[in-house]
């Protein structure tokens, strides 16, 4: 099929009423694009202006990939090795006969014939495959010679040409599309994800199952969109030391990217080997001690609280300008929330906040005595477990329905949307709560059972954890991997246009610093309104 269109296209090429091509001869080296390479990088790399290279190899400016090939315009270089016109490739990751077969435009009987040693099963990276010379390749090299000396024709490997008639042109589109989808079903994801071993602890063994179940989910999911992965799992050991064994295996090296939901121990090894081998590696969960000041390949998904607090503050100050805030202390002996509550305190206090701490036991008066009318009144809790919301609930309820003059709302934490039990999701209307989170139930309401788009997705009851490491597995791993296969080695350049359909987490990478690595600081409050109302809201 793809020997017929193209011999429809040089018919078209040279049929009556096309101009002529100028005289002129240009040549060209195929350059091997390595992992970590970008066009700018190439185009320093020979000298050479971007535009020239996008010239030769139309589309190169939205995408490339590692183990693909760029034709490089410099006349003092010399061309591939060959002998008597047939060219010889080295196979590059990813690549196969049909590919080959487009690059060269050399149709793939000529290419399988001329290598009857190798089949399309056995290809690796690393064979050499002989590329035949051809009537149809010396005129297709004929005619890219011709093209690149006038200003008014271009003919490329694809074979848009801009002074062919409409219909011609649009033939020749079509052509182009069928050779994308095609080229697009052949490229091959290589995925590496290192897994803590299964522990006699059940919870770790739990959680580790359930991240992986739903990396297979949405690895099922691009399947559907002919996006083709190559999974390789590792089990590390639960000694700092047996990630070198995994390192050191040369098939490591050949991954586009690297998941590692694990402990901190193994993480700076493999920041290390992430930045010598130019590979992608995602981070799931939050680790305090993580250094990602320079590894501009590593993606933090959970920031550690320290890289969100800041972002909390700013946007506690922009929803609630002229807040009175009143903090709710001994509820609890858990004093996870208390680096948040000094930093709260600290920043309401030099932007000129009211703020009043009780610290006795909590009743409706005591409550009401602290409230302001001419401004708007934030109880925040100083503690985000079960506990003390529970143990301040019925009194923030009544305060609430008692003065209903006051405009009253409660400040809390992503964990809440855990805690369903006791009529919780209904109090949190009543109490017209406020959490910040990049964690968001979309569909949740009294109405609506809160799980329905997990269900559509997986196929699964939904677990109430906060969040789910299966919503994690899934959501990491479609989110890189769909920005990979449509932005190549460009991934961090457009790491905030990737286009997916995310159930709950928000997605906001933003580089710490110049030669750094990605957090994610996606920041919004989420707003059980008292109509009942489940709103987003999202700072820009």
């Amino acid at each position: 099929m793809k020997l017929i269109t193209f011999l429809l296209f040089l018919c078209l090429v040279f049929s009556p009423g096309v101009k002529p091509l100028a005289q002129g001869s240009s040549n060209y080296v195929l350059h091997t694009i390595k992992q970590g390479e970008s066009l700018y990088s190439i185009s320093n790399m020979y000298d050479v202006g971007k535009e020239e290279i996008v010239r030769m190899n139309p589309g190169c400016e939205k995408k490339i990939y590692a183990g693909n090939t760029l034709k490089i315009p410099q006349d003092y270089v010399q061309a591939p090795s060959s002998v008597n016109n047939d060219v010889f490739h080295t196979v590059q990751e990813g690549e196969t006969f049909y590919r080959l077969s487009v690059m060269y435009q050399v149709s793939l009987k000529e290419i399988m014939e001329a290598n009857p040693e190798i089949s399309a099963e056995s290809l690796k990276v690393g064979d050499v495959v002989r590329i035949p010379s051809s009537k149809m390749l010396l005129q297709e090299t004929t005619a890219i010679s011709r093209a690149a000396t006038t200003t008014t024709t271009t003919t490329t490997k694809k074979t848009e040409t801009y002074n062919l008639p409409v219909s011609t042109r649009a033939i020749l589109n079509e052509i182009d599309r069928e050779i994308d989808q095609e080229i697009q079903k052949s490229l091959i994801l290589k995925v590496a994800v290192i897994l803590p071993s299964p522990t006699k602890k059940v919870t770790e063994s739990v959680r580790r199952n359930r991240f992986y179940e739903g990396f297979q989910a949405a690895i099922d999911s691009l399947k559907r969109q002919n996006i083709t992965v190559e999974l390789s799992v590792y089990n590390v050991g639960n000694d700092a030391s047996s990630i070198n064994t995994i390192l050191a295996k040369s098939e490591l090296r050949q991954a586009n990217i690297i998941y590692a939901p694990l402990n901190e121990m193994y993480i700076k090894p493999l920041i290390t080997f992430s930045n010598d081998q130019k590979i992608p590696l995602v981070i799931p969960y939050a680790t305090e001690d993580i250094d990602l000041s320079w590894n501009p390949n590593t993606y933090l998904v959970k920031a550690p609280p320290h890289y969100l607090y800041q972002g909390v503050y700013n946007c506690f100050l922009r929803k609630f300008p002229n807040p009175n805030v009143i903090l709710l202390d001994g509820l609890s002996t858990d004093k996870d929330k208390a680096s948040f509550i000094s930093g709260l305190k600290n920043e309401l206090i030099n932007n000129g906040a009211p703020v009043q701490t009780i610290n006795s036991i909590l009743t409706t008066d005591i409550l009401k005595s602290t409230l302001r009318l001419d401004k708007e009144n934030v109880f925040v809790l100083t503690s985000g477990s079960n506990a003390a919301l529970t143990k301040s609930i019925a009194h923030l309820k009544k305060v609430i329905k008692d003065n209903p003059d006051f405009r009253i709302s409660v400040f809390g934490y992503p964990e809440w949307q855990n805690y369903t039990g006791n009529n919780m999701i209904e109090n949190l209307f009543e109490i017209n709560a406020y959490i910040y989170s990049s964690h968001y139930n979309k569909s949740l309401n009294l109405t609506q059972n809160p799980a329905t788009a997990f269900l559509k997705w997986y196929q699964r009851r939904l677990l109430s954890i906060y969040p789910s490491d299966k919503t994690m597995g899934f959501e990491t791993s479609y989110f890189f991997l769909k920005g990979l296969f449509d932005y190549g080695t460009e991934l961090n350049n457009n790491i905030q246009n990737i286009d997916t359909e995310l159930i709950k987490n928000g997605f906001k990478f933003e580089q710490i610093n110049n030669g750094g690595g990605y957090v994610n600081r996606d920041i919004f409050f989420i707003n059980y309104a008292k109509d009942l109302m489940l709103n987003k809201v999202v700072f820009k």
